[in-house]
């Protein structure tokens, strides 16, 4: 959820409307011109899609970075996001084996960037999440809810859950 202050940046509006320019400049040149082809204006926008998909995941990265935490967003979307990655990936492994076209990898570079940009930024948010600050959240959690651990038991007396996290049930 964004915060009331949180506005997108001067640097995200312009590079965005420069995306949206070039690719509406593209919808009306391909048909005024004719050495362009409307296959020419669908790759530049997978070109645009690759820009943004590398522009996506930075922030993120960052804000982890900062906050030394992976706290308030979900794993599970980036295990997803890795998955397709990878099948992406695979898929033109096995039509490249099957075709014995290995060059064939090498025509698609949107799908191939896409799925490299993908398995490249989730393996660093598995890092973050995983390794680098998996006990962060239970600190935060327990920071923020007023039960800070005290040699096993919690401030307010009650004992922590199996996981080693604090019961919440009786707060929602």
């Amino acid at each position: 959820m964004r915060e009331p202050q949180q506005r997108v940046s001067t640097t995200c509006r312009i590079i965005s409307a420069a995306l949206i320019v070039s690719a509406l400049v593209g919808c009306v040149l391909v048909p005024s011109v004719k050495s362009l082809l409307w296959l020419d204006l669908f790759y530049w926008l997978s070109y645009i899609k690759l820009i943004i998909t590398a522009i996506k995941y930075t922030p993120q990265l960052w804000e982890n970075y900062q906050r030394k935490s992976t706290a308030g967003w979900s794993i599970y979307q980036v295990i997803l996001d890795f998955t397709g990655g990878s099948l992406s990936l695979i898929q033109m492994f096995l039509l490249a084996g099957n075709y014995d076209d290995w060059f064939s990898i090498l025509t698609d570079p949107a799908k191939l960037g896409l799925g490299l940009l993908s398995i490249f930024f989730n393996i660093f948010f598995f890092i973050q999440h995983y390794c680098l600050y998996k006990n962060s959240e239970k600190r935060k959690q327990s920071a923020e809810s007023g039960h800070l651990e005290k040699n096993g038991e919690l401030k307010n007396g009650k004992e922590t859950s199996p996981n080693n996290l604090p019961d919440f049930s009786t707060h929602m």
